[in-house]
């Protein structure tokens, strides 16, 4: 199975990174470690985290307040993450991201 971002989605991911890595570096690095951890929970089984809208589905991280939300695209067996966000941003930003429904 392959993952890509979204390029909004990584964007966000490398600033959450940044900003966390400007406190203190090793924290940085901690959160980056999480996020890989997350995705590859993702790639394993992505039916494990429910779907909230429109095939999109939520992955918490445990130690950060972020989540992560994706589409699972099972016949081309690929994890598109439309967004790394912060759990206190607008829910609704990054919908735009998303591809128009036919």
């Amino acid at each position: 199975m392959t993952c890509w971002f979204h390029p909004e989605a990584l964007a966000e991911y490398r600033e959450a990174a940044l900003r966390y890595q400007r406190v203190k570096p090793e924290l940085g690095r901690e959160f980056k470690a999480e996020v890989e951890k997350a995705i590859a929970a993702i790639l394993e089984r992505p039916t494990r985290f429910g779907p909230i809208e429109r095939g999109i589905r939520r992955c918490l991280l445990k130690r950060f307040p972020y989540k992560i939300h994706f589409l699972h695209d099972e016949a081309l067996q690929e994890v598109i993450i439309y967004a790394v966000m912060h759990v206190r941003r607008d829910p609704e930003y990054w919908k735009s991201r998303l591809p128009e429904q036919p």
